[in-house]
């Protein structure tokens, strides 16, 4: 990644480097314009941020695997099974007071805080999240299930293009 974004830096500097140098007679302007240049530093704050976002999902996942590991599939599985259950409750409550704009609901919205009901979706997507990485662990199958993820979305972009194009005919 860093590597990454030093070839991209070095390519923009490079390019905006060689118009200024056409427009610009002294060495002295280009190093000023050179020196007012964010990029660097730009590049560099996105480069420590993502390097900070991977180190925590890395502690995550082993603090995840952890309990995997105490409680075993079994209780897991269950637990599983428990909060998308418990997601599914959310998704519905949501759906059944915003998810429509037919006049029956309307009185409803207004007494209904939506933060409230997304913030509770949120929370049983992160609840399902660790869960299903905790059976992934337990079942040694998280390359499998990326690789799975990977064709389920190429197949529906394929399904997408082709539905696409039979409308525009």
């Amino acid at each position: 990644m860093e590597k990454m974004i030093e070839e991209l830096a070095e390519y923009v500097c490079d390019k905006k480097c060689k118009y200024a140098c056409m427009l610009v007679k002294k060495q002295e302007e280009l190093d000023e314009i050179c020196n007012k240049c964010k990029l660097a530093t730009h590049m560099s704050n996105i480069v420590l941020k993502h390097n900070e976002i991977l180190n925590k999902n890395i502690a995550m996942e082993s603090q995840a695997k952890s309990v995997a590991d105490y409680y075993g599939y079994a209780n897991q599985s269950g637990q599983l099974i428990e909060k998308m259950a418990e997601l599914m409750v959310a998704i519905k409550k949501y759906d059944r007071v915003y998810g429509s704009d037919d006049l029956i609901n309307a009185p409803a919205k207004k007494f209904l805080d939506v933060k409230h009901l997304e913030d509770c979706i949120f929370e049983k997507i992160a609840d399902v999240e660790i869960m299903l990485a905790q059976i992934k662990h337990l079942l040694g199958c998280s390359s499998e299930v990326e690789s799975i993820k990977e064709m389920e979305i190429t197949r529906q972009l394929m399904r997408i293009a082709e539905e696409r194009e039979g409308l525009n005919k």
